[in-house]
C-alpha cells in the first residue's frame, strides 16, 4: 500500500512540475502509455483533459500571442506540456507557412548593426568587401594581404564575428598565389537590409540610397581599401614643390556610378574628377589638391588606430600596380 501511495505521489508531483507523460516515463523507466494508465488509475487528471473541459482563456491568449510573435509549436508544447492538437485549438487552428516561420525566426534573431559596424560594411562594400548568399543567408566577407593583417583583424574585431579569421591562398586578383586573410560575418536580418540597399537586379550597384548613408568613417574604410595618397611635383621647374593628391581606384564602376560617387563626395565639400586610362575603358577618381588635404584630415582619425595603414597617409612613391606613365597616361574626362 505504501509503495502505491509513494508511486502515486511521485507521478503526481512530477506531472505538476510541468513534465510530460513521456518525460515522467523516462525518469521512472516506464513508457508514456504506462504512465497514462497509472495516472488514470490514481485519479490524476491530465493537462490535456483539463484543458479540453476547462479552458483557461488567459492561457489561451498567451499561447496565441506567443505563436503569433514567432514561437513554434515545438517550443509551446515543451514549455506548456500540451499536445500539438491542443496548441492548435488555442490558436484557432491557424498555422504559419514555412516561409512565414522563417521570416519570424529571422526577425527574432536579428541583431542591428551599430553605427561603426554599418559604416565598416557600407564603406568596405565600395572597396574590397563583398556580400555573398549561402543557403538563403547573407554573409559579409573582406580579404586583405599579409601586410594588412592588422587591418583585417581590426575589421574582424569591430564586426564581432563569431567565426575565425581564415588564412588562405589567393586564387585571383593582385595577390594571386600569396597568403591572404579572410574575415566573415553573418547576420541574416541586418545584412539582408544592407543587401536591399546595394543590390539592383541581383548585382551590386552604386546608388544614391547607399551613398547617402556613408559618413566620414565609411569614407575612411573605402580609402583604406581602395585609396592611394601620392605626393607629386606638378611643375617640372619646381621638382621639390610636391603636393598631395588622393586617388580612389574605382575601375569596376561605370560612368554613371562614378558621377554618383563624385556627387557623394561633394556632400563633404570634396572635389573629384574622373580619370580615364588611354589604354582602356577603366576609370579612377582623382581628388583635387585642395580637397586631398581636406580628405586626409577627415579620415585620419579612423586610420590612426591601425598602424599598418599609416602608409596610406604618407605615401610618396607611385603605386606600381597603377603606375601612370607616358604609355598609360590617365586623362581627365
Amino acid at each position: 500500500m505504501f509503495n502505491v501511495i509513494t508511486r502515486s505521489n511521485q507521478i503526481k508531483n512530477l506531472y505538476q512540475s510541468g513534465l510530460t507523460q513521456k518525460n515522467i516515463g523516462e525518469k521512472l523507466g516506464l513508457s508514456s502509455s504506462q504512465i497514462s494508465v497509472l495516472m488514470k488509475k490514481y485519479g490524476i487528471i491530465s493537462r490535456e483533459a483539463h484543458f479540453v473541459h476547462m479552458p483557461d482563456s488567459k492561457l489561451k491568449e498567451k499561447i496565441k500571442s506567443l505563436y503569433e510573435s514567432g514561437f513554434s509549436y515545438k517550443y509551446l508544447m515543451k514549455n506548456y506540456g500540451y499536445s500539438e492538437k491542443l496548441i492548435r485549438k488555442c490558436i484557432n487552428g491557424k498555422a504559419r507557412t514555412h516561409k512565414e516561420q522563417s521570416e519570424l525566426i529571422k526577425l527574432r534573431n536579428k541583431h542591428e548593426l551599430n553605427k561603426h559596424q554599418k559604416q565598416l560594411v557600407l564603406g568596405s562594400l565600395l572597396g574590397d568587401g563583398c556580400l555573398i548568399i549561402i543557403n538563403g543567408s547573407y554573409m559579409f566577407q573582406t580579404h586583405h594581404g599579409a601586410k594588412q593583417k592588422e587591418y583585417i583583424e581590426y575589421k574582424h574585431k569591430i564586426m564581432g564575428s563569431n567565426q575565425k579569421l581564415r588564412e588562405i591562398i589567393a586564387k585571383s586578383g593582385f595577390s594571386i598565389g600569396n597568403k591572404i586573410y579572410r574575415s566573415t560575418y553573418q547576420n541574416k536580418g541586418a545584412l539582408e537590409e544592407i543587401a536591399k540597399i546595394i543590390f539592383v537586379n541581383g548585382k551590386k550597384y552604386v546608388n544614391k540610397i547607399w551613398l547617402d548613408q556613408i559618413t566620414e568613417e565609411g569614407l575612411a574604410y573605402w580609402f583604406m581599401d581602395d585609396g592611394y595618397a601620392l605626393f607629386r611635383a606638378y611643375y617640372k621647374n619646381r621638382p621639390n614643390n610636391k603636393k598631395l593628391q588622393i586617388y580612389l581606384y574605382t575601375q569596376s564602376y561605370n560612368l554613371e556610378e562614378h558621377n554618383l560617387l563624385i556627387n557623394m563626395l561633394k556632400r563633404f565639400n570634396i572635389t573629384a574628377k574622373i580619370h580615364k586610362c588611354a589604354t582602356g575603358t577603366k576609370m579612377i577618381l582623382a581628388l583635387s589638391r585642395e580637397s586631398s588635404d581636406k580628405f586626409i584630415n577627415m579620415v585620419k582619425p579612423y586610420i590612426e588606430p591601425i598602424k599598418c595603414m599609416h602608409y596610406k597617409l604618407k605615401q610618396s612613391t607611385p603605386d606600381m600596380r597603377f603606375k601612370i606613365t607616358s604609355r598609360n597616361q590617365c586623362q581627365v574626362i
